[in-house]
């Protein structure tokens, strides 16, 4: 086996690992993922759409390709390791009935993701001077968080673990000599879980509520039908003595219809109201234990699009480089679950049929399109500096809508993202012949602010820095490493989301942090 043909095993290897690594942790904006590439990690991804001088520019922009002096393969891990925390309280739907305290029972602080690895590959085969072809496989969107069974808003949220795998075909091609233009299809498959407690106690009190108010409705009616027998009654005997036959027959008739009604109504309103003790029996006792339910909602679905991107050389030492990702549509076809406590059986039908165990559910998503503007100059032989600022199109995360067999509503999410902006600058220094140290901070843009934010995605902006180095294994193989540190100043909550769930309000804030560290493997060939 040859040196290269071993290196570029080397460098599948280490992407394929990170990538059968899954779960992912989000860490950009929203629940999108930047950590494809050591080098972009180290510099804060600065200039990512203009750098053009490994083959992870098949990902960052298409165009780049036609500006490497030959084929490369190029391989990633990750591991990203966030701290999200909550601090604060979720007030208690049943206090105003006398049950429980005024807040729900649980904990707040630990940490709500978990720390994951992620794997991206990229080949660019370069066909002459001018015209290339390349391959990407990433994950650009993708969270884990899974906060501890007994969190006070779990009744918000439980679970939200969403992952997207992207594979791309791209071609560029130089028009000019100092402009490449690119482009390529986008193939994606996106699957998501969600899940959330549900309060069955106050679901249960309220059905409880609403049998009571059915029996007293009922018993009205009975008491009202049973005036009317007794009037009808009364009626028809005044008709007999007065020798009108063919009166006293109907007011009999009327009396006997009337009699009948209340005698239904009657038994119609002592079964809802033993219905009604039967369920708020049922509650109080899930109260008592802290029994709750559980939900989960699951779908998957493929999608496609389209990138653009262009690389104009200003000169020998300068590229500006415009890469834009269109958006995905997705239709998530998938199921809802429901597991209620073991003696839910007994329940009346009126709370089971809320909560069915199983039924179809879809969703409708789209994944956002963004533009990146990269700036990359090369100021002599031992530094470089590079910009970059990107505009992605959160505003299309309006409302999440799951329904049934039917098109029968099962839960919505209001989230109302606004667009967000991410500008980083970064610089990189060789001092040595084999050594090249990288280093950048960012600003990136949160999508909700404290108006919208939830507990399934509570980001906030968050800032960047970041430092790495490449290393010359051979003229043919690199080795990159970039660590980078994301903190914020986190943000306010006021979460009434698990409404439908018997949830209150979750109040309080989030702090959030994050550790990235990067490693990446490209081969020349």
């Amino acid at each position: 086996m040859s040196r290269t043909v071993r290196q570029v095993a080397l460098a599948t290897c280490l992407g394929a690992i990170a990538i059968a690594a899954t779960p992912h942790a989000a860490f950009a904006s929203g629940f999108a993922l930047r950590e494809e590439s050591a080098d972009g990690v180290g510099s804060a991804y600065a200039g990512q759409s203009a750098k053009a001088y490994d083959a992870s520019t098949v990902y960052y922009n298409p165009a780049g390709m036609s500006f490497l002096g030959s084929s490369e393969f190029s391989s990633t891990a990750s591991w990203i390791s966030p701290d999200v925390r909550f601090n604060g309280s979720n007030s208690n739907p049943l206090y105003s009935s006398g049950v429980g305290g005024p807040t729900v029972n649980g904990t707040d602080g630990p940490n709500a993701v978990k720390p994951a690895a992620i794997g991206s590959l990229f080949g660019v085969w370069k066909i002459n001077d001018d015209f290339a072809a390349g391959a990407s496989f990433a994950i650009p969107y993708g969270q884990r968080a899974e906060y501890k069974e007994n969190f006070v808003g779990r009744y918000q949220a439980q679970a939200s673990d969403i992952t997207d795998y992207e594979a791309s075909i791209d071609i560029s091609y130089k028009v000019l000599p100092n402009l490449s233009l690119g482009g390529g299809v986008r193939g994606d498959y996106f699957t998501g879980r969600l899940s959330q407690d549900l309060n069955v106690s106050a679901i249960g009190l309220n059905v409880a509520q609403g049998l009571g108010n059915g029996a007293q409705q009922y018993a009205t009616g009975a008491a009202t039908a049973a005036a009317g027998a007794q009037a009808a009654a009364t009626a028809a005997a005044q008709a007999a003595a007065a020798g009108n036959a063919t009166a006293a027959a109907t007011y009999g008739a009327q009396a006997t219809a009337a009699a009948a009604q209340a005698k239904a109504a009657q038994a119609q309103a002592i079964a809802l109201a033993a219905q009604a003790t039967t369920m708020q029996n049922l509650a109080l006792g899930w109260a008592a234990s802290g029994s709750d339910g559980l939900g989960k909602l699951t779908g998957d679905d493929y999608g496609y699009g389209y990138t653009l991107g262009a690389i104009y050389e200003v000169d020998p030492d300068t590229r500006l480089g415009l890469n834009y990702k269109s958006r995905i549509y997705h239709d998530l076809s998938g199921n809802q679950q429901i597991q209620l406590p073991g003696n839910a059986s007994g329940a009346p039908a009126s709370f089971t049929g809320l909560l069915p165990a199983y039924q179809n559910a879809k969703l409708k998503i789209t994944l956002p399109d963004s533009a990146n503007l990269g700036l990359y100059h090369e100021i002599n032989d031992q530094w470089a500096v590079m910009a970059t600022v990107e505009w992605t199109d959160w505003s299309v995360l309006k409302t999440l809508n799951a329904v049934g067999d039917g098109g029968a509503a099962l839960s919505t999410l209001t989230e109302n993202w606004r667009n967000t902006w991410f500008g980083s600058v970064g610089a990189n220094w060789k001092p040595f012949e084999r050594w090249t140290f990288h280093a950048g901070l960012a600003y990136d843009q949160a999508p909700m602010t404290d108006s919208n934010r939830n507990a399934r995605i509570p980001d906030a902006d968050r800032i960047w820095t970041a430092f790495g180095f490449t290393y010359d294994v051979s003229k043919a193989a690199q080795f990159q490493f970039g660590y980078a540190h994301l903190f914020t100043p986190g943000g306010t909550i006021s979460d009434s989301s698990g409404a439908a769930n018997g949830g209150g309000v979750l109040t309080g804030s989030y702090s959030d942090s994050a550790d990235i560290i990067s490693a990446t493997f490209d081969v020349a060939f």
